[in-house]
């Protein structure tokens, strides 16, 4: 039977959700329908062999079976069953850390095929911009370096803040952590000493996450580029094909396959 402790926790975590005030269930219930839309195609659209955009990816290789859209599809599952949970949402730190990584998951399985792509940097900085952007997210949450020597910070997202406490009232007394000091401090390590130096023993100072409707948008039309990438490049497809397809897969039995 479960502990007495247990089942107050629990009491308690559940009347938190019904007086949370961040209104994250509307956005993200905005978030899932901007994800599924993009992603799942019309049933009746005889154009497409497969039914969502990165699985269409399979279509692009006549031979064998190519993993690259299987990967992409399974972390792309990872981040719909998460938005799926959008009427549960309550707790903004929490919801935007387990968004931002699931998302941060999907940039570092592109970034890996975008070096067997041999994609220029410049070319990746011009349309995928946006994968920094999570990456720097990611960097912040995974390893926080100077954030552990502040005291009480405030969580929010972008658009969350009142008027009476405006951005730049803000920013004036606190260092204001949003995408542009991710950028500064969280793309590297050179600026790690004036990190320390700006954040310690900083008290209720904001983390403000990006929006999540814009980054949702902003991420979802960079996946629509990875995809045209392969499907419109016939030197890319070749250079997945030689490290990315199992050429027997649809010849052998399902337990002759060494994976």
């Amino acid at each position: 039977m479960m502990d007495k402790k247990t089942r107050n926790l629990i009491k308690e975590y559940t009347s938190e959700k019904k007086e949370s005030s961040d209104n994250l269930i509307p956005l993200f219930e905005k978030v899932l329908d901007i994800f599924v839309v993009t992603h799942y195609y019309d049933q009746d659209d005889d154009d497409k062999e497969y039914d969502t955009l990165f699985c269409n990816i399979h279509s692009n290789f006549t031979q064998g079976h190519n993993c690259v859209a299987c990967n992409l599809n399974n972390s792309n599952r990872l981040i719909q069953n998460f938005l799926l949970q959008y009427k549960s949402f309550h707790d903004s730190q929490l919801t935007f850390t387990n968004f931002i990584l699931l998302l941060y998951l999907q940039v570092e399985v592109c970034n890996e095929y975008f070096n067997i792509m041999s994609i220029p940097e410049n070319y990746r900085l011009k349309y995928f911009q946006i994968f920094q952007e999570v990456k720097h997210w990611a960097n912040f949450l995974k390893h926080p370096k100077g954030f552990m020597l502040v005291h009480h910070p405030n969580w929010t997202f972008e658009g969350r803040i009142s008027k009476d406490s405006s951005k730049s009232k803000l920013k004036k007394s606190n260092p204001f952590l949003d995408s542009d000091f991710m950028k500064k401090y969280y793309s590297g390590d050179k600026n790690n000493n004036e990190l320390y130096k700006t954040l310690i023993r900083k008290e209720d100072l904001y983390v403000e996450f990006p929006n999540p409707i814009n980054l949702i948008t902003k991420f979802t039309e960079a996946q629509k580029k990875f995809a045209e990438i392969i499907s419109k490049n016939e030197i890319v497809r070749e250079m997945l094909n030689d490290k990315t397809t199992l050429e027997e897969y649809f010849s052998q039995s399902e337990d002759e396959i060494i994976l």
